[in-house]
């Protein structure tokens, strides 16, 4: 998640160079699948077996959230982070 943010980060303030930018996702649905409930929640609770490299009470804070019903997809995390970049546009097909 980190690199897909610093990689918009970049294009927002060096490669784009007052161009808007768009990015098409093809095939969006599929994604939404793939990167949904048990995704997301193997990703957390592979956080949760790397105790010295994350913040275990955050993550186990959001996989509480997502079991809850609460919580983020994996997905949506990733809409969110292209929503921090008003300058690029995410269509979504």
């Amino acid at each position: 998640m980190d690199g897909l943010n610093d990689v918009l980060y970049r294009i927002d303030s060096e490669i784009r160079d007052g161009d808007p930018a768009t990015f098409v996702w093809l095939d969006h649905a599929h994604s939404r699948a793939a990167l949904g409930f048990e995704e997301t929640q193997r990703w957390l609770n592979g956080k949760l077996a790397q105790p010295n490299s994350f913040n275990q009470q955050g993550i186990q804070s959001d996989l509480d959230d997502l079991q809850n019903g609460t919580g983020k997809t994996y997905f949506e995390i990733i809409l969110e982070i292209f929503a921090e970049h008003p300058l690029i546009e995410l269509q979504l097909r």
